[in-house]
């Protein structure tokens, strides 16, 4: 990601099994200071899906500092699913190939991912 004063290289996986799923996000951001945060959240979820697209709720956030401070880094680059319980977060997932899917948002560009 990358925004006029901050840079960032997160990776996101996520897990899905039945109803439930975890997020987990590795990576650092750096802000115009080159301060730098390393990023390590498990975001666990429930999620539903219809077709393509799959609505997901943070159900537990846990951070490798294990506090409950959410950094202004953090806040001001991450959606809030990522950083708190109780928030919900949307996205579609659709099938290009057979190894091939479009990953989005209404608030990221497009993602293609390979398996």
């Amino acid at each position: 990601m990358e925004y006029p004063d901050i840079q960032g290289d997160i990776s996101v996986r996520y897990v899905f099994n039945g109803t439930r799923g975890v997020a987990i996000l590795r990576g650092q951001i750096t802000d115009k200071n080159a301060e730098t945060l390393a990023v390590n959240q498990n975001v666990w979820f429930s999620f539903t899906r219809k077709d393509d697209d799959y609505f997901l709720e943070s159900d537990n956030v846990a951070s490798s500092g294990g506090g409950t401070t959410i950094h202004p880094l953090l806040a001001r680059t991450l959606p809030d699913f990522y950083l708190k319980s109780n928030e919900p977060f949307y996205f579609s997932i659709i099938r290009l190939n057979s190894s091939t899917w479009q990953f989005y948002t209404s608030r990221s560009p497009s993602v293609f991912c390979r398996r």
